[in-house]
């Protein structure tokens, strides 16, 4: 499934808390699948790994060739040299870490990490099942966890948006749980 975002005023991506609101509401609408996704991994056991992944949404106010307002960019890493998939573009992010990921979602939904709050924290805290918001909740922990290791994004400059379905990748047998996650200062 995919997310499909109709824009019929294209206005609205120089708009960036108006454009946020969508993104969330937008996101909250798509099904989840996280539970189901990870039953199949603890029936599988080691042959399929999980991995969170953080997509992270920026606000660029620089102007540029004339351009009033600012513009929504992804920012996407480039794979170092030393790692499998070198030179890739992607998102920061890895495997679960069974022991740390764990016990920094318990300062995610303590609030110690305010990377879950407002319309956000009502919308995913309120109308997802237990095992679904403890499912996201941990990979929003492994991803920001991933994005410190990697490129030094602080969890407390990211506002998560939400989560994206999950997506099972058939070569590295791993999947992959996608959390859309506002970046607040560059």
């Amino acid at each position: 499934m995919y997310l499909e975002m109709t824009i019929t005023n294209l206005a609205l991506l120089s708009q960036k808390n108006e454009f946020i609101e969508l993104v969330i509401e937008k996101l909250g609408r798509l099904p989840l699948d996280f539970s189901e996704k990870m039953q199949f991994i603890r029936t599988t056991g080691k042959t399929n790994q999980a991995a969170g992944v953080l997509l992270p949404l920026r606000f660029r106010e620089e102007l540029s060739e004339g351009r009033v307002g600012g513009e929504f960019i992804f920012q996407l890493i480039k794979r170092s040299g030393t790692v499998s998939q070198p030179g890739d573009l992607s998102c920061p992010g890895g495997l679960l870490h069974r022991f740390l990921d764990p016990l920094l979602r318990l300062f995610v939904i303590g609030r110690l990490l305010p990377i879950i709050k407002g319309n956000v924290l009502k919308k995913y805290a309120r109308e997802q099942d237990a095992e679904t918001f403890r499912i996201m909740t941990l990979f929003l922990a492994n991803a920001s966890r991933e994005s410190w290791e990697e490129i030094r994004l602080s969890p407390w400059n990211v506002h998560f948006l939400g989560p994206l379905p999950a997506y099972s990748l058939t070569i590295f047998k791993r999947t992959i749980f996608p959390l859309v996650g506002f970046v607040k200062n560059p």
